[in-house]
């Protein structure tokens, strides 16, 4: 082979190797930093959070310090049973904070908020790492989420802002570090998930589903590297082996997003009580326009608590 036919095969061969290297980094990415922000644009347009405290001098809005110093933006929706008029103060049923699915934002659950301070709980909406009003840039699936969420509570805690009984309630991604967060902070009392993936490396599949098993796991380990988590700890599945409150998770039948049979596995490994609630006609998100019926769901691990 003669020098030209070398320095020719070297040029094909490196721009071969930059080329796939080019794909493996766009995979990567794929599977940890969120497409786009319309939970974001949709509060910066409104500016909800004027809005919401100037109707509801009773609220709050917090920066709080999450894992790794990332702000967490959070409102603190707080009881209507605390307020009934003028020395009348009545302790409120307890604290549910709400996660929201991937690329929403804590607007997501504003209307179930809302209707949960009516009830007599503390809300807690809350924009997850990489989304809304938060910091951070890559999505790790609960991997560090799960810290932030209890960080955040730890802070509110401390400062009186919220009712020590907690509960979490998420959707999707919320879901997913609903379940997460739960198995690590034993203050809560119970979990409502809504069509929660089951792990980061199954969800993950929805993503890339056309790679080869070999491109695929090389996908997920440059995302870690990229993110800076292990993609195995992110795992709701896991997480329920190790939880001890109530776990109840609602999931459609029909949800080509993530699959029912994630909800199963999660519920198959739940050490604590537990249901799945199946709709048979449901689709991914089915608490869209549901917020009384979420909010019912929500009370009944209350039952779930005292009957164990």
């Amino acid at each position: 082979m003669n020098r030209t036919a070398v320095c020719c095969w070297a040029i094909l061969s490196a721009a071969v190797f930059a080329g796939c290297q080019g794909l493996l980094e766009r995979d990567a990415r794929i599977l940890v930093v969120p497409a786009s922000m319309p939970g974001k644009v949709a509060e910066a347009v409104r500016d909800l959070s004027q809005k919401l405290l100037k109707a509801e001098p009773t609220h709050l809005h917090r920066r709080l310090k999450g894992h790794e110093g990332i702000d967490i933006d959070v409102w603190v929706l707080r009881s209507r049973w605390r307020w009934k008029g003028a020395g009348d103060f009545q302790v409120v049923r307890g604290t549910v904070i709400c996660l929201h699915p991937l690329l929403a934002s804590k607007t997501y659950f504003l209307s179930l908020g809302r209707l949960l301070a009516r009830q007599g709980w503390d809300v807690v909406l809350m924009d997850l790492r990489a989304h809304g009003r938060s910091g951070g840039k890559y999505v790790t699936w609960g991997a560090k989420e799960k810290y932030d969420v209890k960080r955040a509570v730890d802070q509110l805690l401390a400062e009186g802002t919220i009712s020590e009984r907690i509960y979490v309630c998420g959707s999707s991604l919320g879901g997913t570090v609903a379940i997460q967060y739960a198995a690590i902070d034993p203050r809560c009392r119970g979990v409502l998930a809504l069509a929660p993936p089951a792990s980061a490396l199954r969800i993950g599949r929805r993503f890339l589903p056309l790679l080869s098993r070999a491109a695929y796991e090389a996908a997920w380990k440059r995302a870690g590297e990229i993110a800076g988590f292990d993609p195995a700890e992110a795992s709701a599945e896991e997480a329920a082996r190790k939880l001890t409150c109530p776990l109840r998770i609602v999931h459609g039948w029909l949800d080509l997003l993530v699959p029912y049979r994630h909800s199963q596995d999660i519920i198959g490994a739940a050490a604590g009580p537990k249901k799945l609630i199946p709709l048979i006609l449901g689709g991914h998100v089915p608490e869209i326009g549901r917020s009384a019926w979420v909010a019912d769901q929500i009370a009944r691990l209350e039952t779930m608590e005292q009957a164990e």
